[in-house]
C-alpha cells in the first residue's frame, strides 16, 4: 500500500523541494527550464538530484529555523524529508489553547485563555509569512494535495508558479 510523499498540514501551506535539475550527460551541463533535449549538443536530458546543494540548503534553512523557533510558543518549524524523495517545511503544533481551559492557559502560558487564543492565531499568521519568505528564498514550490487514491497514493499539484516557471520567465527575453 502506498502513502503520500509529503505530510499536509491543516493550518499551513505545503512547501516542498525535490532538488532535481535537468542534466545533460553528454556535455555535463545543467539546463534550466523544462526541456527534453540539450540546447548545446541535442542529447536527451535527465533529471538528477543535486545532493550537495540539498544538504547545504537544508543546513542553511535549519539555522534560520532555530532562530525562528525561539520566538514561537505554540508551534515548532522543521525541515523533514518526504517519504520517497524531496524535503518539506513541517510545522508541528505543540499546544492548541482552544483545547485548554482558562486555568490551564494560566499554568502553561501565564496568560488568560482569550489572550492565548489571539496569540495562537497571530503565531499561525507569522509562521505562514515566514514559510512563504523561506520558500521564495530557497526555491521551494507551494503544493496542494489534489487527489488521494484508494491505495493511499497521492497527487500533489503546484499551487502557484513553480520554480521552473520563475526561471523560465527570468531567462526568456521580452519581445
Amino acid at each position: 500500500m502506498s502513502a503520500p510523499n509529503f505530510i499536509t498540514m491543516s493550518n499551513f501551506p505545503l512547501y516542498a523541494n525535490d532538488f532535481t535539475s535537468l542534466y545533460c550527460p553528454s556535455c555535463g551541463e545543467y539546463v534550466e527550464g523544462k526541456k527534453d533535449y540539450c540546447p548545446d549538443c541535442g542529447s536527451e536530458l535527465q533529471y538528477v538530484v543535486d545532493e550537495i546543494a540539498a544538504m547545504e540548503t537544508i543546513q542553511d534553512i535549519e539555522k534560520r529555523l532555530e532562530d525562528a523557533n525561539r520566538g514561537l510558543t505554540f508551534h515548532t518549524i522543521s525541515v523533514v524529508s518526504g517519504r520517497y524523495y524531496g524535503v518539506q517545511f513541517y510545522v508541528e503544533e505543540n499546544h492548541d489553547p482552544n483545547e485548554y481551559n482558562n486555568d490551564d492557559c494560566k499554568y502553561y502560558f501565564d496568560m488568560y485563555r482569550s489572550v492565548a487564543i489571539r496569540r495562537y492565531n497571530s503565531e499561525i499568521n507569522k509562521i505562514t509569512k515566514l514559510l512563504e519568505r523561506l520558500a521564495d528564498e530557497f526555491w521551494f514550490d507551494e503544493l496542494f494535495c489534489s487527489a488521494v487514491f484508494s491505495n493511499g497514493e497521492a497527487v500533489f499539484t503546484p499551487a502557484r508558479k513553480t520554480r521552473h516557471s520563475r526561471v523560465r520567465q527570468a531567462v526568456s527575453p521580452r519581445v
